[in-house]
């Protein structure tokens, strides 16, 4: 997991991610890839990265065009989404759980 250096309140998760480390630069920051296979923008000290599992298998990833709505409480908020590349048909219902960022549901 990767520190969020764009969170802007307390109540935002710290870390974002998960990405799987590519490589350590010749300065010592590392170069990480996310679950669409994407590298990232920029490179990550080692002090902003949280190591989550060591050697897992990364499950599929896919990317959202929007979260249409959302039910739920606090704290078992589900989100409906649409899928990028999908029709309307392929929306589906999603616990926070299972997103990799907040960014695109903020959005």
């Amino acid at each position: 997991m990767a520190e969020d250096s764009l969170s802007t309140s307390k109540l935002q998760p710290a870390y974002e991610g998960p990405f799987l480390v590519v490589r350590r630069t010749h300065g010592g920051t590392y170069v990480l890839q996310d679950a669409t296979g994407a590298l990232t923008s920029r490179n990550y000290a080692p002090s902003q990265l949280e190591l989550v599992q060591r050697n897992s298998v990364q499950a599929p990833s896919f990317e959202i065009e929007a979260a249409i709505d959302h039910k739920g409480v606090e704290g078992e908020i589900e989100y409906l989404v649409r899928w990028k590349g999908y029709s309307e048909d392929n929306d589906e219902w999603n616990p926070y759980e299972n997103f990799d960022g907040v960014q695109c549901i903020e959005d």
